[in-house]
């Protein structure tokens, strides 16, 4: 049994490892792991491990073990949970409800890698629906949850210290799906409206997450008009906006609240190439029916695209 990574272990030997997880010594557990969590990203020993049954139980069971042996577990499910093959083991483990008691616990020293991997887990259509809790008594709980984290925490300048910034690409994968999109919508895009309001940080991760959503929710036809209603808009165009001398008193009556209101103070309109796509492509997308193109037109939409297009230097944008 050897206790430093060498280049020279070959693959067999790190299928030895196993057992050695589950021994009742510590030192021993955490040697194995730490040996595991250095050699399982690469696609010769994945392809190796995956025959191992009881790999991925026992590192969910590392997952309770002292934080030391804990932090090298996830670390080693981070890595496989990049694999589909994994991803769909770890499901079959339950590792979903486990991830989410982490990341409702706020003292956790693993709430991050907990997000990223149900991150990683959530890419596939099994990892959605586990994560909505589909066909079950409890659907939507684990969203509902999740998306209180995402609103938690005074807003920041320094986008480190946005640990739930990762939530924004999980739900943004939940709502690929048309239960998720239902889930995210209904009464009234309740949580829709939550998600479009957590600018907790400027972090590009959250940026782009929302903005996605937003646009991934658009594709709801049926919901476009409550939404708009409800001032889905606001969300849309404020970081589209800039200089309130770009506008004349009659155009800036009608517009949105939020975008009135944010022309009265100092704002930076949104340089992110993603975010800005995702946000013009959810006003197209808005633009189903006569009903919501009245509508934009009569809160000022044009206004707000004709300022927004004159001072774009992005080619790809403006084309």
């Amino acid at each position: 049994f050897f206790s430093v990574i060498s280049p020279s272990t070959t693959m067999e030997q790190i299928v030895e490892l196993i057992p050695f997880l589950r021994d009742p010594k510590k030192e021993v557990r955490h040697i194995a792991v730490k040996n595991l969590a250095g050699f399982c990203s690469t696609q010769e020993a994945q392809e190796l491990l995956q025959q191992e049954k009881i790999l991925i139980p026992t590192l969910k069971i590392l997952l309770c073990d002292v934080d030391y042996i804990a932090k090298e577990a996830y670390i080693c499910l981070l890595q496989f949970s990049t694999n589909t093959t994994f991803a769909h083991k770890m499901l079959d483990a339950k590792l979903v409800p486990h991830l989410m008691e982490v990341i409702c616990d706020k003292d956790s020293l693993f709430i991050e890698v907990a997000l990223l991997i149900l991150g990683n887990l959530t890419r596939i259509q099994e990892g959605s629906e586990a994560l909505l809790q589909v066909n079950t008594d409890f659907e939507g709980v684990f969203v509902y949850k999740l998306i209180q984290r995402f609103c938690q925490g005074e807003k920041t300048e320094d986008p480190k210290l946005d640990k739930y910034k990762w939530i924004a690409s999980i739900v943004t994968n939940l709502s690929q799906l048309e239960k998720g999109r239902h889930i995210l919508t209904k009464d009234s895009g309740e949580l829709l409206m939550l998600i479009a309001s957590a600018n907790i940080s400027n972090h590009t991760i959250r940026k782009r997450g929302i903005a996605a959503t937003i646009k991934n929710c658009c594709f709801a036809r049926e919901n476009h008009l409550e939404l708009l209603q409800k001032g889905l808009l606001n969300f849309i165009v404020v970081p589209l906006m800039a200089n309130p001398e770009d506008f004349t008193a009659e155009e800036i009556e009608p517009m949105p609240i939020a975008a009135a209101t944010v022309l009265m103070k100092t704002h930076s309109m949104e340089t992110d190439h993603e975010t800005i796509v995702s946000l013009i492509e959810s006003l197209v997308l808005l633009c189903s029916s006569k009903e919501t193109r009245d509508f934009l037109r009569n809160s000022s939409l044009y206004p707000i695209v004709r300022e927004f297009d004159r001072k774009q230097n992005d080619e790809a944008i403006k084309g």
